[in-house]
């Protein structure tokens, strides 16, 4: 089959609804990991349903690289003109000196400059997440084409203050904005829907700018396919491109894969093998389609 016909065929499915079997993923929207549900990625932070509307991530390895911690919590779903909206909203604190150090020991990567100083950071975010279903979820179908508004401000404190990235390129330019003087504003648009009755697919646009008034800024995209084996295992792989606009450094583009893999389960107390007076808590798996009130 030629290429072009592949292309069209493509296009076709995305432009009609596909009532898929998967839930969307969640990650960059307003919705939380389900609670006693845990997804445990190689990439990406692990995610935790610690209640019905509070979800915990934080990388059990990449921690250890940039020591951070995040957690989300769904506030409401107001209806507005009959249409359901998710509002939550997530907040989160992180060390990127060690991270930004490591890089810049890698001067073949081309990613700092050698000379460059990297101060002590402490850094806060905060963010706004309000998601919406075209194709809204029911009793018998997952829900479709799901758009997600994030808006959040980073900000940090450190005894040494910069007055220029000390990361010289595009996609990492992003965390190293947080070390200049003034606040990092961001706003995102996500777009998550199921091509098939066992793939996703994920498009999102984020603009990040120092302030107002300062002239460094990052723009980047993501574009990626997710494929599901059972309710458990998943996997993804895409594309992101950045450009960014730095103090005293001009412009950088880049473009670069991305792929990650992740399994999904849920902790729950087995009580039919609980016996006598003194019952033990254990443990096993249940399917993950097992959902949460709150969907």
């Amino acid at each position: 089959m030629q290429l072009k016909y592949k292309i069209l065929i493509i296009i076709i499915f995305v432009n009609f609804p596909v009532f898929g079997q998967n839930k969307l993923w969640t990650v960059g929207t307003a919705f939380t990991m389900p609670r006693k549900n845990v997804e445990i990625s190689l990439f990406r932070p692990a995610r935790v349903g610690i209640g019905k509307k509070t979800e915990f991530s934080m990388h059990p390895f990449g921690t250890f690289v940039m020591p951070h911690a995040f957690i989300k919590h769904i506030w409401g779903q107001p209806i507005i003109k009959k249409r359901k909206f998710t509002v939550s909203t997530q907040h989160g604190l992180y060390y990127p000196t060690f991270a930004l150090k490591l890089f810049q020991k890698i001067p073949t990567l081309g990613l700092t400059p050698p000379a460059g100083n990297i101060p002590s950071n402490l850094a806060f975010r905060n963010e706004i997440l309000i998601s919406h279903y075209l194709f809204p979820p029911s009793h018998c179908y997952n829900g479709n084409y799901l758009l997600t508004l994030r808006i959040g401000i980073k900000n940090s404190f450190s005894p040494d203050t910069v007055l220029h990235p000390t990361v010289y390129e595009a996609v990492l330019h992003r965390e190293s904005m947080v070390l200049y003087r003034k606040p990092v504003w961001y706003v995102g648009l996500d777009f998550d829907a199921s091509l098939s009755s066992s793939i996703n697919y994920f498009v999102d646009l984020e603009y990040r700018q120092v302030w107002f008034k300062n002239k460094s800024w990052a723009l980047e995209s993501k574009f990626g396919l997710m494929g599901y084996s059972g309710d458990r295992m998943s996997a993804f792989f895409g594309l992101k491109a950045a450009v960014a606009k730095m103090y005293q450094a001009g412009y950088d583009f880049k473009i670069f894969p991305l792929v990650d893999i992740s399994y999904t389960f849920r902790i729950t107390r087995d009580k039919s093998k609980e016996k006598g007076l003194f019952k033990k808590d254990r443990f096993h798996f249940y399917d993950f389609h097992k959902d949460d009130p709150i969907r």
